[in-house]
C-alpha cells in the first residue's frame, strides 16, 4: 500500500520535471533524474528488467540534458 502510494510520488515528480522541461527550467532534468532513479531500483526489484533499462537510458539522458543546458 505503501509503496504503491510512493510510486504515484515519483510519477507525479516526474510530471513536474516534464512541466519544467517545457517551461524551459533546468529544474525539470533534475526532477526527472530523482524519479527516474527511483523507479530504476523499483523495476529492478519487480524483475521488471526491460523498465528498469529504459528508465536507465532516461537517466543518462537527463544526464546529458543537464550538461548541454549548462553550456
Amino acid at each position: 500500500m505503501y509503496l504503491n502510494n510512493f510510486i504515484w510520488l515519483f510519477v507525479f515528480i516526474s510530471l513536474c520535471g516534464n512541466f519544467f522541461i517545457i517551461k524551459k527550467n533546468i529544474l525539470g532534468f533534475y526532477l526527472w533524474l530523482i524519479a527516474d532513479i527511483f523507479l530504476i531500483f523499483y523495476n529492478l526489484n519487480i524483475q521488471e528488467f526491460a523498465q528498469s533499462t529504459l528508465y536507465i537510458i532516461y537517466t543518462f539522458f537527463c544526464i546529458y540534458g543537464i550538461f548541454k543546458w549548462g553550456d
